[in-house]
């Protein structure tokens, strides 16, 4: 009879609540032979706050589409690491040991009715219309294969977490043999607000709608997940937060502490560019590099337009690269998976020295066509994943292509990018063409005038080709650049000083081209004098070789110390995803401390590596620079 009146009593509270709201009440019972009526009362209490929490469309879905008459509400004890658990009956079971955390059980409710929701396996009409014109093609058509946008949904099996955009939102990215397999972890595994959500992607739904529904600042920390979540239930918990305008980075090339977090305004870029590299001689070169060019506007501008593509210091270039915390690069390593890879945030002239002038390699620029919400967006999923992206780098299977086409589908949304694998720089150009996706306010067949808009940036090859053509014309012999960097310096010496000249004008002209070639020569030997000795191309049998490898073993005992600075996770100890702006102040003060011990080691490496140079390779640097200064005197000639 007490019984009886304890539930009367609890379903009469829970009825005036839900009435006042204007909703059905759901209908449940509580369990556990170990509870009291207050315990009882308590949880019932919480499962109504919990269910009060919930978006109303997911309220009008649970208890209109339920094959169950009601929840069972089970508290018994449990492992110290199961919160709770609930099956596709309704039962929805809490450890009993934490019932003296009213705010926890409030999440678990939360947390195990979000699963019931995906239960459901709710399906916008138009996808369930597409899932059945597919599985008709699989029937009468088979001989003429699956169409690639139904290998989409092959997989889809509940409301949400089997559904490509989420998947996508989520970091659990398609593989690149398609058929609607995801990679099997997460890549948003790096600052995250409870690890169990990397389990699975059904626990990644259902933990981040614990904190969508109770977290106020889960708008600002997750943003690609909270629009998803936003839009998939036309429903804003806490309405429109005001996040920072700023979106700050690492920069792991500061010289100066202040400098080392960065921050992007998305209201003060004009517009985002997929940025090509051409091909390298390299293997892991061949194919390009896939990038992302932010274009800025510089602060004093007043308005926010084309004329901003001039300030080229103040672009911004998002580069997924494989973060080596060695000097010397592996690469069988780069193959199968070794190095982890992360999204670096580079300033653009350090790209265009690095491409167009060490590697002599031309850069293209490609303008999207986005509106400024998906600018907005996409800059938002590209600090994200600066800050939380956790995998590694295959050159083959998750190289700078497949990590940025990624970044396009998560961060821009565009449903007809969903499906796309492609795993080369110049795959994911024609991917993006094909879903007009490119600008057309460039015509790339005219490169001069690509050039001089700044679209498109050339090799230094061709520079280096015009004082070439200075030397080819007065010696009246052919040269290439690969020909001339592969002659000795006493050749070049040798070749300088066998041409006489009747007038000083030609010889002034003639000693410049040798000098400018010899400069940039200069830096590319040393270069490769670095390169040899790091990659192990060394005779230790030799005393030299002996000392050479003591060294390059002390440098890689001390060359770990920036990688804190390229896994910018590793820097916030609080809070999940981006940092607020209280964690970035930490992170600042962090930064400080560790500048003196980074210049310490710098220091420390570039003695060693004077050393070595002077161990192996130096004679080849000394004549090259004796070289230099021979060709300089020749300048001065009157």
């Amino acid at each position: 009879m007490k019984k009886h009146l304890y539930l009367y009593i609890v379903s009469s509270l829970i009825s005036g609540l839900f009435a006042s709201v204007g909703l059905a009440m759901p209908r449940f019972t509580i369990e556990g032979s170990t509870l009291t009526s207050a315990q009882k009362t308590q949880i019932a209490g919480q499962f109504v706050s919990a269910y009060e929490l919930l978006p109303p469309i997911m309220r009008i879905r649970l208890e209109g589409r339920i094959k169950f008459d009601h929840y069972q509400l089970k508290a018994i004890p449990m492992e110290a690491h199961v919160a709770g658990e609930v099956n596709k009956d309704g039962i929805i079971q809490i450890n009993s040991n934490l019932l003296n955390k009213p705010e926890l059980v409030t999440r678990i409710l939360v947390h195990e009715l979000s699963h019931v929701y995906d239960f459901l396996k709710v399906i916008p009409q138009d996808i369930r219309s597409q899932i059945r014109d597919c599985e008709i093609w699989k029937d009468h058509y088979r001989d003429y294969g699956v169409p690639d946008s139904c290998e989409l949904y092959q997989k889809t099996r509940t409301t949400v977490s089997t559904m490509p955009d989420f998947l996508d939102a989520a970091g659990w990215y398609q593989t690149l043999n398609g058929k609607g397999l995801r990679i099997d972890n997460t890549t948003f595994g790096f600052r995250s607000p409870d690890p169990y959500e990397a389990t699975n992607p059904k626990e990644m739904f259902a933990v981040n709608m614990e904190y969508f529904l109770t977290d106020r600042e889960y708008q600002c920390r997750r943003p690609s997940l909270y629009r998803y979540l936003a839009k998939h239930f036309s429903y804003q918990p806490f309405g429109e937060q005001a996040c920072p305008k700023t979106l700050a980075f690492v920069d792991p090339q500061f010289d100066k502490a202040q400098q080392a977090i960065r921050v992007i305004n998305p209201n003060r870029v004009y517009a985002i560019h997929y940025l090509l590299a051409g091909s390298g001689e390299g293997i892991m070169s061949a194919f390009g590099h896939s990038m992302v060019r932010v274009i800025m506007c510089a602060p004093e501008r007043t308005t926010v337009g084309p004329e901003c593509l001039k300030d080229i210091q103040h672009h911004i270039v998002l580069s997924f690269r494989a973060f080596v915390d060695s000097p010397q690069i592996n690469g069988w390593a780069g193959l199968t998976g070794a190095y982890a890879s992360r999204l670096f945030f580079i300033p653009f002239p350090q790209i265009i020295n690095e491409y167009n002038i060490s590697e002599l390699r031309d850069l293209f620029s490609y303008p999207l066509a986005l509106s400024r919400e998906q600018i907005q967006s996409f800059l938002e999923r590209a600090v994200e994943t600066h800050w939380s992206y956790n995998s590694n780098y295959y050159f083959l299977s998750n190289n700078c292509a497949v990590e940025i086409m990624n970044l396009f589908k998560a961060g821009i949304a565009n449903p007809s990018l969903m499906n796309s694998r492609e795993q080369t720089p110049k795959s994911v150009l024609f991917e993006l063409k094909r879903k007009n996706m490119i600008s057309n306010e460039v015509d790339f067949e005219n490169l001069e005038n690509a050039k001089e808009r700044g679209y498109y940036f050339t090799s230094y090859e061709k520079t280096l080709d015009q004082a070439l053509s200075v030397i080819r014309t007065l010696s009246g012999q052919k040269y290439s650049i690969k020909k001339w960097a592969e002659m000795d310096p006493e050749e070049r010496r040798a070749l300088y000083g066998s041409v006489r000249f009747g007038d000083s004008g030609s010889y002034r002209k003639w000693s410049a081209a040798f000098l400018f070639l010899e400069r940039y020569l200069e830096k590319q030997v040393t270069q490769s004098t670095y390169n040899r000795f790091l990659q192990g191309d060394i005779d230790q049998k030799s005393e030299a070789g002996q000392q050479t490898k003591k060294y390059v073993d002390s440098i890689l005992k001390i060359f770990t110390f920036d990688q804190e600075l390229t896994g910018p996770s590793s820097l916030v100890k609080a809070g999940y995803g981006i940092p607020s702006q209280p964690e970035l102040s930490q992170v600042q003060e962090y930064l400080y401390k560790i500048k003196e011990r980074r210049d310490q080691n710098l220091s420390q490496v570039d003695l060693l590596l004077k050393k070595l140079i002077q161990l192996y390779g130096a004679d080849e640097i000394e004549q090259t620079r004796a070289n230099i200064a021979m060709f300089a005197q020749g300048m001065k000639v009157n």
